[in-house]
């Protein structure tokens, strides 16, 4: 719908132009009226117009004046003079003006309805024409994607310009990397539409890739690492709800952290291997990022957290804590953790304890309720459970077996 503003201060004159237009392209208009370019500036504050009809003879501010305001406010907007006077000087500066005709009262019906059809043409064709810019510029960013993905660069340098194109800046922000793969591929242009829609809101881009797949990318300058995670995180299991409720189609999601946009070639290779061990549909799997994994812990947050452990193992030691300390989100640094160590921290913690619990039990002076304060249980029910779920063994049966061990062997 495109909005014409009718401007002149002869209400019978103005209220017949705006009728004409109306009913002449109902379903391409809507006509707001103004009875002076004041009224109509202050209207302008508020509404948006795709084309004013001015008369030129006005009180305070004329015609020609009034577009030359117009063009100062919105330089696209465009306009149509209707005078009483048929002065070349006046046609010659409302071109200048960006105006599409120049029309001379009395108006007639034909000349007003033959105006409205020559500028809905305009508008068609401006339409087509930027259709088909868009998707031939979208075309060229799913090429220039695809690229990015399969690592199709001669140089880094070339790489680097590919991703600048598509809005991406090497190592200046966060990438978030949600793949999709559907079950069925009739289902992929269904999908790529709805996530279009769904992340318009913050910004995000969607690509079509193959046949199969639907890649989100989520990207941030400057925020903390932890906190994007944990909010691309959000963002992609809304997805996965909202697609729940609106379609039977069934896909499969991995979401993948990247801090420079080198790792999408191992990241996507990433993605592939695990969604080809995914056994269940519509769940999301988290990723490590897309540089390669290390058999080390590499990430200073998660050794400073494992010192943390070893030294404090036998006081209240929550993961919550523990993250608050090393300054990461809980729920990132949980993940990490996992990655890093190989293990989650509730069974790190646990193991910790438990080799040290059986060290204690070894002693036959220690009895078994100091064995469970000094290894961090406050309950000693709490440290006999946890330990036999363990062990195998009751911290009594432990202490009789490993002394019988020892009266065995005594070497």
């Amino acid at each position: 719908m495109h909005r014409i503003l009718v401007v002149d201060d002869e209400p019978v004159v103005r209220k017949g132009i705006a009728f004409i237009i109306e009913h002449c392209a109902p379903e391409w208009v809507e006509v707001a009226q103004a009875e002076s370019a004041t009224e109509a500036l202050r209207l302008m504050e508020n509404s948006e117009f795709h084309l004013i009809v001015t008369d030129i003879h006005m009180p305070e501010m004329n015609g020609l004046q009034f577009l030359t305001e117009v063009r100062l406010l919105s330089p696209d907007i465009r306009g149509i003079i209707i005078s009483g006077y048929n002065d070349f000087d006046y046609t010659r500066r409302a071109l200048q003006l960006n105006c599409l005709d120049y029309l001379v009262k009395p108006v007639k019906k034909e000349e007003l309805e033959e105006m409205v059809r020559k500028v809905v043409r305009l508008w068609e064709e401006e339409n087509r024409a930027r259709k088909k810019l868009d998707e031939t510029e979208q075309l060229a960013d799913q090429y220039r994607f695809r690229r990015l993905l399969n690592g199709e660069f001669d140089t880094v340098a070339e790489m680097y310009d590919c991703a600048s194109a598509l809005g991406l800046y090497p190592k200046a922000q966060m990438i978030a990397m949600l793949t999709l793969e559907v079950e069925t591929r009739s289902y992929q242009l269904p999908l790529y539409l709805f996530a279009g829609e769904l992340f318009r809101e913050i910004d995000a881009s969607v690509y079509r890739v193959d046949n199969d797949e639907v890649i989100v990318l989520m990207r941030h300058d400057n925020e903390d690492e932890a906190d994007f995670w944990a909010g691309s995180v959000r963002q992609a299991e809304r997805l996965l709800a909202r697609w729940r409720l609106t379609s039977q189609a069934q896909f499969r999601a991995s979401l993948c952290l990247l801090r420079d946009v080198s790792e999408f070639p191992s990241c996507r290779r990433k993605a592939k291997q695990t969604r080809e061990g995914q056994t269940e549909w519509l769940t999301l799997q988290l990723l490590e990022a897309g540089h390669d994994a290390r058999s080390e812990v590499a990430t200073p947050a998660i050794r400073k957290a494992l010192r943390m452990i070893e030294e404090r193992f036998d006081q209240e030691l929550s993961a919550t804590g523990v993250a608050n300390a090393v300054h990461l989100n809980p729920d990132y640094f949980s993940w990490l953790f996992h990655k890093e160590v190989g293990k989650t921290y509730t069974e790190h913690v646990t193991e910790i304890r438990m080799e040290r619990a059986k060290q204690l039990l070894a002693e036959r002076s220690i009895p078994a309720y100091e064995v469970a304060e000094k290894t961090g249980y406050q309950s000693v029910r709490n440290f006999n459970r946890v330990f036999k779920a363990w062990v195998g063994l009751s911290p009594i049966e432990f202490r009789k077996k490993y002394q019988a061990n020892v009266q065995q062997d005594p070497g």
